[in-house]
């Protein structure tokens, strides 16, 4: 899922890599007929950006927008204009236009506004850890509206579908800002094998099927498992507001399998849910794209 940007010469039919070292994830991408530059979109960790590559020296920039997370964008035909739908963790669409000439934002309308009027929003907490192999996982935790640091509360713990990260998005299918608003603390973590991180960090995937366990009968250092594990751990060891005897995990697809596969390998789960998750890769064998 780790996709590359490349440009081919027509006449002589050359290839050139252009994303080769660049570690977010492409997406969407256009080609300015206005300035003659390319913009696309990537997933930049648990955020997606946008970006700017100039066609003379094929740099690539980031450009400083005031949302967390780009869903799409397009380009004006004969004007230096882009308008673009992004959201973050506490807010809905919002959609902007864009002078790229000086990079000048303008709001043309926010749906939050409506959305959300008179609804109260827990605060949404970056927390990032280095684990044992020495990697930052990134990660973030919701809280209740009603937050009381004197009390304890459960935990929903959410990680990836697929190989993609869960994105800082307001709105999805697990809704986090409604888990913590029925009284929990919900963990969002993107272990290893998520893309957005970089070509290698994205194949940890690859012939592991979420962490085989070592000769010891132990998860090894630097697998999707185990870094969900040390998070979860190090979380409750540094917020005593986290009841840890009530702690429940679900994800998606990949996610599913990952649920069903940390039952197997960690006690700290009171309950979980497997999402769309393969329980037996014999009787799936040739009804994906998985490879050997």
């Amino acid at each position: 899922y780790d996709y590359q940007l490349y440009v081919m010469n027509v006449k002589d039919k050359e290839v050139k890599p252009l994303t080769k070292y660049f570690n977010p994830n492409v997406s969407d991408m256009e080609w300015s007929s206005a300035d003659g530059k390319i913009y696309f979109m990537a997933e930049n960790k648990d955020s997606v950006s946008l970006y700017r590559m100039e066609p003379a020296s094929w740099e690539i920039h980031q450009m400083q927008v005031p949302e967390e997370l780009v869903k799409s964008f397009t380009l004006a035909n004969e004007s230096t204009t882009m308008v673009y739908c992004g959201q973050g963790t506490k807010n809905s669409d919002r959609i902007y236009s864009v002078d790229l000439k000086n990079d000048s934002h303008c709001l043309v309308e926010d749906l939050s506004h409506e959305l959300l009027d008179g609804i109260k929003l827990g605060d949404c907490k970056s927390w990032n850890f280095v684990n044992s192999r020495g990697d930052t996982i990134y990660g973030r935790y919701y809280l209740p509206a009603d937050f009381d640091a004197n009390k304890q509360y459960p935990m929903v713990v959410d990680y990836y579908g697929g190989c993609s990260p869960t994105s800082r998005t307001f709105e999805s299918c697990y809704p986090q800002h409604v888990y913590a608003s029925l009284g929990y603390v919900v963990y969002v973590v993107n272990p290893s094998g998520a893309t957005g991180f970089g070509q290698e960090w994205a194949s940890r995937h690859v012939n592991t099927a979420g962490g085989l366990l070592a000769a010891d009968g132990t998860v090894p250092s630097g697998s999707p498992a185990r870094d969900i594990i040390e998070g979860v751990k190090r979380l409750c060891a540094e917020n005593q507001f986290i009841d840890a005897s009530k702690i429940g995990c679900m994800g998606a697809s990949y996610g599913g399998f990952m649920t069903q596969f940390l039952q197997t390998v960690t006690d700290i789960f009171a309950c979980a849910v497997s999402h769309a998750g393969i329980s037996n890769h014999t009787s799936y064998w040739g009804e994906g794209y998985w490879g050997y």
